[in-house]
């Protein structure tokens, strides 16, 4: 996967994670497997070699 096809991927995950932590409670299953997948996803975007994330809030991930 590219990096740029895996940066959507992830920004889609962290939404998905975000709406799913205002509904349910974060020890809920569907919001640690959503918070699972996007670890996975930044570790995955991380050993391709490519740089950090920087949040439009100035945060790196």
């Amino acid at each position: 996967m590219n990096a740029s096809n895996l940066l959507k991927e992830i920004e889609e995950c962290r939404k998905e994670m975000i709406e799913l932590a205002s509904i349910f409670p974060l020890s809920n299953k569907e919001v640690v497997a959503a918070s699972k997948r996007l670890d996975q996803l930044l570790n995955l975007y991380e050993k391709q070699g490519n740089k950090p994330i920087k949040q439009k809030n100035g945060a790196v991930i």
